[in-house]
């Protein structure tokens, strides 16, 4: 037998290599375009990406070299109908091309390409595709996807007003810039505050062959084969490397926004007892924990302000399913992302918007069998995911966590189910329970909200609505509460620690004297620059918000100024760095004498500050004067030298509706003219 299958694979290698053999060095066309579905990486610099990864591989099986001819897309595709290279990745295959370019029988991926406009953009809903006319839209010049997208312009009979660009990078910096209104892109790598309108094409992308070379297509198809024989999954899972997301469109139809619009409450039910993650704080009955957050940032993020909420505690899920059916509540949570049970209880999940860690809690060793005898908590939740992950698991419901816990203590059963966060805590703070261990299992238990069946409209809404936090948005919520829940409380200390409790205290108040000094030096570590000590950028979000939140609330001005010192390269590189961090710290000395305790003033990058005025122009404009003239007379003397230095200042007014980076952009303008008309400038 091992003798036959050594023949067997000698043959194969011997096959495959003579098929290979005459190969020669191949010609592969190799564009950077800064998606990495395919190649990144220039000439002299690494290289990686789907599309690099994919071709390394078939060299691995066909032993090609390859000979790298760099270029824009549309230049490279052109080499290729010319027969000047001999492979180009990521090719669609349409009517046009076929019989001018050889493509295997197997693609290399499916690409999707959408219309995007940024969260912010409004101006494109629905189906309105006529709001396109005359806007600037960016597209990849020579692409599959121009293509596409100027004859949808023309079916739908509007006139686009399209930009080409060679390099997609170059395309995205432009729609980040807001250069141009919309941008087509694929799927991949789009970010968080881009909006998917519609979809433009979706094709599948191969490998493809120049017509001269057919036996470079006999070659490929035979290695693509014999990977997918090898590991079926493999280029499968090579594609969720580098797409590990799916693209949703999250703008509201009419439909929707009507039906929000005519909404003035909602009913919103939950657990009362599944902190972190819902809960009725115990002292003032309100509800707490990671889905009240959840919503009110879903709201915030959809600008919802006419809708009031409703909460409503339930202490089971029982209770919680039939108020729902009861039609007593709009929308229930936590239930369980399964549609069996589901539909068993005439509701439909969401998408998931929490996966919960969940684990086994056991006492000395654990073994195979421990799903011989579990203990659950009397909550149908950790049944519902025995019974779908485990379903041969014999189980037995006990009351509370701690019941679960006792049992194990006990030797009633092998292990307790409990969420992994809340053994965590149990186990940490409990003296009862130290001697006791965790096995993490690897199913997290996926939770959603829900709502009845005949509510798909409100189902569309919410899947769309809830698809906008992101996973670290989600893990920030989460975190801020198990935070809260790991804490040791007064009564827990007591309890476990009354004995010596007078030591405790003497070396808590120790303790928390320590921290409060760490902590406030840890806060001028993060929030302030260490060279000029004003606040640095990264503060900046938070109280430009909390000033623009007062500002519309009780329409008060505010501006914001941007100032560059003049020719500092020229100190730097006249005089040294050291000299230039001794102007800066100068300046920043000038600067916060010259504003008021209200203002906020930020080093903003190198030689450039920012300062928020928490007042009207007039006043804004008077102080920025008196630091531009503070700065002109001030005289650095550095070994020896005097040093003299002017600044330029930019100023924008806040108006209601503006955002930082609108007020940036004027301000960040305004610096540049005054730059232009000479420097030592104030321009507003």
């Amino acid at each position: 037998m091992k003798k036959n299958l050594f023949i067997i694979i000698t043959f194969l290698a011997f096959s495959i290599s003579s098929l290979f053999a005459d190969t020669k060095t191949v010609k592969i066309g190799y564009y950077s375009d800064g998606n990495p579905f395919f190649n990144i990486g220039q000439k002299d610099s690494a290289k990686y990406g789907f599309g690099y990864e994919y071709i390394q591989l078939i060299a691995s099986y066909t032993g090609w070299k390859y000979e790298y001819v760099y270029g824009s897309y549309a230049e490279l595709y052109q080499m290729l109908l010319n027969n000047e290279i001999d492979l180009l990745p990521a090719v669609g295959c349409d009517t046009q091309v076929q019989g001018k370019i050889l493509f295997p029988e197997d693609a290399m991926a499916k690409e999707t390409y959408y219309l995007y406009v940024k969260t912010s953009d409004n101006s494109l809903k629905g189906n309105n595709y006529s709001t396109l006319n005359f806007k600037k839209v960016g597209v990849q010049k020579g692409t599959y996807q121009e293509e596409q997208f100027k004859k949808f312009l023309k079916l739908n009979g509007m006139e686009g007003n399209i930009i080409e660009f060679d390099r997609r990078d170059s395309m995205r910096n432009a729609f980040i810039r807001n250069e141009i209104s919309a941008v087509v892109d694929s799927d991949i790598g789009s970010r968080y505050d881009w909006e998917p309108v519609f979809e433009v094409l979706s094709f599948d992308s191969y490998l493809a062959v120049s017509n001269s070379r057919p036996d470079l297509l006999n070659q490929l198809e035979v290695s693509v084969t014999e990977i997918k024989n090898f590991d079926s999954s493999y280029f499968k899972n090579l594609w969720k490397k580098y797409n590990p997301t799916s693209i949703t469109n999250k703008q509201l139809t009419e439909t929707e926004l009507s039906f929000i619009s005519s909404k003035k409450t909602f009913k919103i039910g939950y657990l009362s007892n599944y902190f972190p993650f819902c809960d009725k704080d115990p002292e003032t009955g309100k509800p707490q924990g990671f889905f009240k957050d959840f919503i009110n940032l879903t709201m915030e993020k959809f600008n919802i302000s006419n809708i009031q909420q409703e909460y409503i505690s339930f202490s089971n899920y029982d209770d919680l399913i039939d108020a729902l059916q009861h039609d007593e509540v709009d929308i229930i949570f936590p239930v369980p992302h399964d549609y069996f049970e589901a539909e068993n209880n005439n509701f439909f999940p969401t998408e998931p918007v929490v996966k919960i860690g969940m684990c086994i809690v056991y006492k000395n060793i654990l073994g195979d069998d421990w799903t011989d005898s579990v203990a659950v908590t009397d909550s149908f939740l950790g049944y519902l995911y025995m019974a779908k992950n485990y379903p041969f698991a014999n189980f037995t419901r006990y009351r509370g966590r701690e019941g679960c816990l006792y049992a194990v203590q006990q030797g009633a059963v092998k292990g307790a189910l409990l969420m992994y966060n809340k053994a965590q805590s149990i186990l940490y703070k409990n003296r009862n329970f130290r001697n006791l261990k965790i096995l993490k299992l690897p199913l997290d238990n996926q939770i959603s909200f829900g709502v009845k069946r005949d509510n798909l409209l409100f189902l569309s809404i919410l899947n769309k609505c809830f698809s906008s936090i992101s996973e670290q948005e989600k893990t920030t919520i989460i975190t801020s509460y198990s935070v809260k829940e790991m804490q040791f409380t007064t009564e827990d200390f007591i309890k476990s620690y009354i004995w010596f409790i007078v030591i405790i205290v003497t070396i808590i108040f120790i303790l928390l004297t320590c921290l409060a000094y760490t902590i406030n030096k840890i806060r001028e570590y993060i929030n302030y620059d260490s060279l000029t000590h004003l606040l640095n950028r990264k503060t900046m979000n938070a109280t430009f918000s909390a000033i623009q939140k007062r500002a519309d609330k009780t329409n008060s001005p505010f501006c914001i100024m941007i100032l560059d010192l003049d020719d500092f390269k020229h100190v730097n590189d006249t005089y040294g760095h050291a000299c230039g961090d001794e102007v800066l710290k100068q300046v920043a000395k000038i600067i916060m004498h010259s504003i008021s305790s209200m203002d906020y003033a930020f080093r903003w990058g190198g030689e450039e500050i920012l300062i928020l005025f928490n007042t009207n122009a007039n006043y804004a404009y008077n102080s920025s004067e008196r630091i531009r003239k503070g700065i002109e007379k001030n005289i650095v003397n550095y070994n020896e030298t005097e040093i003299k230095i002017t600044a330029t200042l930019g100023l924008s007014v806040y108006r209601t509706g503006m955002s930082f980076q609108d007020m940036f952009t004027i301000a960040d303008e305004n610096l540049y003219k005054g730059k232009k008309q000479g420097k030592n400038k104030i321009i507003l």
